[in-house]
């Protein structure tokens, strides 16, 4: 019998009729990207059974519900057979193509070995109109905290972005001009201010479990940032850029729910800037975005091909031209998909905007009350150090 091989596999796929990437082993008909790949495999010839121990099947990143794919690797134990690629794009589902493969060493470890991962979040100009007013007292009263230490750094950070109420238009064209003009850059200095100043505890930003192991939230965010919006289908759109070395379950889409939050006007810039860097027990209610419109699109490896004992078998898959190539015109088809169906597109804008409206009441009270109240605390600290002394 010949010997299997160990296979890196880059699986590009539209999201929208799966349940995620990973495969649920107690929910059998539950449909996956994983669980298309592993029928596939067998289907093919190139793997001789569904047996998850025998497949030694693991995933580089995984994606939620809904989320699509440019570029996703997988690794499993499969035949030496010629003509990989096309022979399992041949039993693959047509919104699911097989972009690439190549042998790697049996102890390849892709998780751990990934360096840094690529999203996009194509975001409807829709979810990020300024429509409320900003409540001006809110920078007032920042004004009144002291210059000193973090406070006057948060002062610095928080006070120069400040969104005027803006009607969103019907057409798409006035929106992207408005949007470019108006809207784009205030938007990426939230982003700056919030996430890339330094590595930062996500404990906001994903489920509520975490506030029990906040040591496990900090993430290292490397670029966040939204492009000149484009036109798909009727509906405008802005490509939100995130780069980041790991991501914490649904991290993105509540970043990118956050970012709505404040650019529609319902909270103050310092709100995002005090989720990561306030204390643990602050927390902020955070409206999920919609996976629809959410994306992978690289994950990179850097230094894999200088490690001896891993770059035998030449560039890592994800990084080669030709891969890198189909995954581009692959989103382009992602992007299309998506935007397809307006009337969904709609419904999803809708639901999300409604859920801002009834979850995010008064937060520029509780921002500044979380504010206050951690100044009463440090206050408090160093009057008890002057006691003690």
């Amino acid at each position: 019998m010949v010997k299997t091989i160990h296979k890196l596999i880059a699986l590009a796929y539209i999201g929208e009729n799966y349940s995620g990437s990973a495969i649920q082993p107690s929910q059998t008909k539950v449909k996956t990207i994983e669980l298309e790949l592993i029928n596939a495999l067998v289907k093919s010839g190139l793997a001789r059974d569904d047996d998850l121990k025998r497949l030694r099947l693991d995933r580089v990143s995984r994606t939620d519900k809904g989320v699509s794919a440019a570029s996703a690797l997988f690794t499993v134990d499969c035949e030496p057979l010629d003509n990989f690629d096309e022979t399992l794009n041949s039993s693959l589902p047509a919104d699911i193509r097989c972009i690439g493969s190549m042998r790697v060493v049996p102890k390849y470890n892709g998780r751990q070995m990934c360096s840094s991962r690529y999203y996009e979040y194509l975001f409807p100009l829709q979810m990020l109109f300024p429509t409320r007013q900003i409540d001006e007292k809110y920078n007032e009263n920042l004004l009144t905290l002291p210059d000193t230490g973090d406070f006057q750094l948060f002062k610095c950070l928080v006070t120069p972005v400040i969104f005027k109420q803006i009607n969103c238009p019907e057409a798409p064209e006035d929106q992207i001009k408005i949007f470019d003009e108006q809207i784009l850059e205030n938007l990426n200095r939230v982003n700056q201010l919030a996430f890339l100043t330094r590595a930062v505890h996500y404990h906001n930003f994903a489920p509520s479990d975490s506030f029990n192991a906040i040591s496990a939230t900090l993430r290292k965010m490397l670029q966040i940032e939204f492009q000149p919006a484009k036109i798909e289908n009727g509906i405008a759109y802005s490509k939100l850029i995130v780069h980041g070395q790991s991501f914490l379950y649904n991290q993105i889409r509540n970043m990118a729910g956050a970012i709505a939050t404040v650019a529609q006007g319902y909270a103050p810039a310092g709100w995002i800037v005090h989720a990561v860097f306030g204390k643990a027990c602050y927390k902020a209610h955070i409206v999920t975005a919609p996976g629809k419109f959410l994306l992978l699109k690289q994950q990179l490896f850097q230094g894999y091909d200088t490690r001896p004992e891993y770059g035998i078998y030449g560039q890592v898959l994800s990084e080669r031209a030709e891969v890198m190539t189909k995954a581009d015109e692959f989103s382009d088809i992602i992007k299309q998909a998506i935007f397809s169906k307006k009337e969904n597109c709609l419904k999803e804008i809708n639901w999300f905007n409604a859920e801002l409206a009834k979850n995010s009441k008064d937060l520029f009270q509780q921002t500044l009350d979380c504010i206050d109240n951690e100044y009463k605390t440090k206050a408090l600290i160093e009057k008890n150090k002057v006691i003690q002394e």
